[in-house]
């Protein structure tokens, strides 16, 4: 056997492996880009349908203007903190402004005493 020939059969084996080697990295490359493509796909369906979900969840929706009477007068009778109205001006004139509850009258701005109750209903 030539020598040449061996070399040059070990030199064409080599470059094939690098050959090789390339066509592998650009195939993970592409596999790459093809998994990437694939998730941003499933991220949009899912944006999609998350979105289409919350939209008829909102429709949905029923909207109530409700008078809260009873709550308020239950939290001023049962807790001190509004008992000795040290909760502020604002829910002094909010019970003040409830009908039914107390009689309706100016608020002094350092009188933090309550009317007299009116009558119950």
């Amino acid at each position: 056997m030539n020598l040449s020939i061996a070399l040059g059969g070990v030199i064409l084996w080599g470059a094939s492996l690098v050959g090789v080697y390339f066509y592998g990295v650009d195939v993970g490359a592409d596999r790459e880009v093809a998994v990437q493509a694939r998730d941003d796909r499933l991220a949009t369906k899912a944006n999609d349908a998350a979105a289409s979900a919350v939209a008829s969840a909102l429709a949905r929706i029923e909207v109530k203007n409700v008078t809260i009477q009873q709550k308020l007068e239950r939290e001023i009778h049962t807790r001190e903190v509004f008992r000795d109205c040290r909760s502020g001006d604002a829910a002094v004139q909010l019970f003040n402004a409830t009908p039914g509850v107390a009689a309706s009258g100016p608020i002094t701005a350092g009188g933090r005493e309550l009317p007299a109750a009116g009558s119950a209903r």
